[in-house]
C-alpha cells in the first residue's frame, strides 16, 4: 500500500481545481498572474500594494539581452535541433551564484544585518559597516551588489521606489541601502545595487523564505528564454557558432509607455472622485442619502449575483463569503466577521480601496461611500429577509483598517416583498 501524504498547495478532482483553497476558474481573470503567484506561495492572497510590487519584480528581470549565460545557452542549445522545452531547461541550469542566483544569498545576508541591528539596537549603518568589513576580510562579494554592464541599475531604482510609494519599504530596504553606502565608504567608488539586491530587499519586505528568492528569477526569465529560443529557431539556421560579441539589438527604437494603459486608474484619484460624488450626495439629500447608499448597493448586488454563488444557509457564513469576493477583487486587502451577540456581528475591512475619504466623509457627519457594506446589506435582505442596523460608529485604525458592528433586524414578509 502506497504511504500517504498530503501538500497544501492546489486539489485536483474530477471537474474541480482549487489553489489554496480558491477555484482556479474564479481566480482565472479576475487576478493578475503575479497575485496568483504570491498565493500559491504564501498561501493567501497579496493586499493590492504585495501585488503591485511583486508585478514589478517579475517583470523587472523578464529580459536583459543576448549575452547573459542563460540566453546565450538557451539560444545555443535551440540552434542544435533542442525542442523549446529542452533549450529552456538548458537555459535554466545557467542561473546560478553570478547570473541570476544572488537573490536567495542577498535575502539572507539582509535578514542576518537585520536581526543583528535588532539584536543590537544599533544603527543600520553601523551594522552595515561591520558586515562589509567582516565580507572584505574574507574575500567574499556581497550578494546583491555590483554589476557588469550597469553603473546605475535601472530596475533596483525603480523597484525601491515603487516599495516607498506602496508604504511597503522598511527595515530590509534601509540595510540594503545602507549596505551601499558602507560599500561605497568602504572601495572609495560607488559600487551599484543590483536587480538581485533590490528584489531580494522586497521579497524579505513580503515575508518570503529565501530558499525561493531565485526561483522569482527564474519565473521572470523565463519568459525571455522563450521568446529567445522561438527566434533563435525562427530566424537562424542550425546549427550555427552564437558569440556574445557578435550580438546587436535589431528591435524598436526606445519609445514612450502611455502613464496609464486603457482601463488602469490611480486609486488616489478613485478615492478622491468618491469621496466627492458622496459628499454632493451627502448635502443634496441629507438624511435621505443613505436611501440612495443603500439602493446602490441592491443594484450592485443583482448586478454581481452569479459571480458571488452564495451557497451559505446562514448570514454570518454569508457575509463572510461576500467579504472574501471583495478581497478577491481588490477592494479590501482582507476581511473579518466576527459574531459577537445572537444577532449582532463586528465586520472588519482591512485597508479598503476608498479609505480616506470614508475616514474625511465620516469625520464631516456625511454617509460613507462604501456601497460594497450596501452591498452586503442588500444580499442579506435579499437572501434571509434581514435589514442592518449599523451600531455606533465605524472605527479607524492607524493600521488601515475600519471595524463596523452590525444589528441584523428580520424585516416583516411583506415588506421583503
Amino acid at each position: 500500500m502506497a504511504e500517504m501524504w498530503s501538500q497544501p498547495i492546489s486539489c485536483a478532482e474530477p471537474n474541480r481545481v482549487l489553489i489554496r483553497g480558491y477555484r482556479v476558474e474564479e481566480l482565472m481573470g479576475r487576478l493578475p498572474f503575479s497575485h496568483v503567484v504570491y498565493l500559491v506561495l504564501k498561501g493567501e492572497l497579496p493586499t493590492p500594494s504585495q501585488g503591485r510590487v511583486l508585478d514589478a519584480v517579475l517583470v523587472s528581470c523578464v529580459d536583459h539581452g543576448g549575452t547573459p549565460p542563460s540566453t546565450l545557452v538557451a539560444r545555443t542549445v535551440a540552434s542544435g535541433g533542442a525542442s523549446l522545452t529542452a533549450a529552456l531547461a538548458a537555459g535554466l541550469l545557467a542561473i546560478h551564484r553570478y547570473h541570476g542566483g544572488a537573490i536567495e544569498d542577498g535575502m539572507r545576508l539582509l535578514r542576518e544585518a537585520v536581526a543583528l541591528r535588532r539584536g543590537r539596537g544599533q544603527k543600520s549603518l553601523d551594522v552595515a559597516r561591520e558586515v562589509v568589513a567582516e565580507y572584505r576580510a574574507l574575500g567574499k562579494r556581497l550578494p546583491g551588489y555590483g554589476h557588469r554592464l550597469h553603473t546605475v541599475d535601472p530596475r533596483t531604482g525603480r523597484l525601491l521606489a515603487l516599495a516607498e510609494e506602496e508604504g511597503l519599504a522598511s527595515e530590509y530596504v534601509e540595510m540594503a541601502r545602507s549596505l551601499q553606502q558602507a560599500l561605497q565608504e568602504a572601495l572609495g567608488r560607488e559600487l551599484p545595487m543590483n536587480v538581485d539586491g533590490a528584489i531580494a530587499a522586497l521579497l524579505c519586505e513580503l515575508d518570503l523564505p529565501p530558499e525561493v528568492g531565485n526561483g522569482f528569477f527564474a519565473l521572470s526569465r523565463m519568459v525571455g528564454l522563450i521568446a529567445h529560443v522561438y527566434d533563435e529557431q525562427a530566424r537562424f539556421p542550425s546549427p550555427r557558432p552564437i558569440s556574445p560579441a557578435g550580438e546587436r539589438y535589431s528591435g524598436p527604437a526606445e519609445r514612450p509607455l502611455l502613464p496609464f494603459a486603457p482601463g488602469d486608474m490611480d486609486a488616489r484619484f478613485f478615492d478622491r472622485e468618491i469621496y466627492a460624488v458622496y459628499r454632493a450626495i451627502g448635502e443634496n439629500w441629507g438624511e435621505e442619502a443613505w436611501r440612495v447608499v443603500w439602493r446602490a448597493g441592491e443594484i450592485l448586488f443583482d448586478e454581481i449575483e452569479g459571480e458571488l454563488r452564495l451557497e451559505s444557509a446562514s448570514p454570518l457564513a454569508a457575509v463572510g463569503e461576500m467579504a472574501r469576493y471583495l478581497v478577491a477583487v481588490g477592494y479590501l486587502a482582507d476581511a473579518a466577521v466576527r459574531p459577537v451577540a445572537s444577532d449582532e456581528l463586528e465586520y472588519e475591512m482591512v485597508r479598503p480601496a476608498i479609505l480616506s475619504g470614508a475616514e474625511r466623509l465620516i469625520a464631516e457627519g456625511g454617509v460613507p461611500p462604501h456601497i460594497s457594506t450596501a452591498l452586503i446589506f442588500a444580499g442579506l435582505k435579499k437572501r434571509f429577509g434581514l435589514r442592518v442596523e449599523l451600531v455606533g460608529r465605524p472605527v479607524f485604525t492607524a493600521d488601515g483598517r475600519v471595524v463596523e458592528r452590525w444589528k441584523l433586524v428580520r424585516i416583516p414578509e411583506e415588506a421583503v416583498r
